[in-house]
């Protein structure tokens, strides 16, 4: 089990400079509830950058939802704030109690919770994305790649029913928007006859005058 506490103590410096210059590509792994061994106990880190926040406490099951048990800790004047929650286990629900700069008070989901309750709910739930089992394999293994379609310069005129197909498949297409729309656009950059108006990326490259 990670120790979250030992790799933001050694890597938290960089990881802040990542994170605020937008270079923290996996800030997940660090930002929101993360299972953690640390001193000894297995718990979970929770991890929030919440700037312009006066305090912040983790309420959740674990605690009985209760704002004084968990405070979490200012890291400098990073904006980060983080506690470790000894005895936190999967499954169980949380979110931040954070006290605003007006003196209001609100709860708030955690923005990189690895899983949130279904609507009406909203509370996050302690997981780890490695502890999902997804079952999209055969879906996964029927896309289609971009290498396997049609060249770009292929006329229309002669793809194949299965190069149609690939083609609205790969970009949610009917063979009747291609046809209509598109073609007439790309081909040479006739109207989008097809379009009704409401295709805001198509009409906004029509040449023509709004009424």
């Amino acid at each position: 089990m990670r120790n979250l506490k030992y790799e933001f103590s050694r890597v938290g410096r960089q990881l802040l400079d990542a994170f605020y210059s937008g270079r923290a590509l996996v800030a997940y792994n660090h930002l929101g509830a993360h299972f953690s061994l640390e001193d000894g106990l297995q718990g979970v880190r929770f991890t929030l950058y919440a700037p312009y926040a006066v305090k912040i406490a983790v309420v959740g099951d674990f605690n009985g939802w209760n704002e004084n048990a968990h405070i979490m800790h200012k890291i400098d004047n990073s904006g980060m704030y983080s506690i470790f929650v000894p005895g936190a286990v999967r499954g169980q629900l949380y979110k931040y109690r954070i006290w605003q700069i007006s003196g209001a008070v609100c709860d708030k989901a955690d923005p990189y919770a690895q899983m949130g309750q279904r609507r009406p709910y909203n509370s996050s739930v302690i997981m780890e994305v490695d502890d999902s089992a997804f079952t999209d394999g055969d879906w996964m293994r029927s896309l289609i790649r971009l290498e396997e379609l049609p060249k770009a310069d292929a006329e229309a005129d002669d793809l194949t029913e299965t190069d149609r197909t690939a083609l609205c498949k790969a970009f949610h297409y009917t063979w009747e928007d291609m046809r209509d729309v598109i073609l007439p656009m790309a081909k040479n950059g006739g109207e989008p006859i097809g379009s009704m108006g409401a295709d805001e990326p198509i009409a906004a490259l029509s040449k023509a005058h709004p009424p």
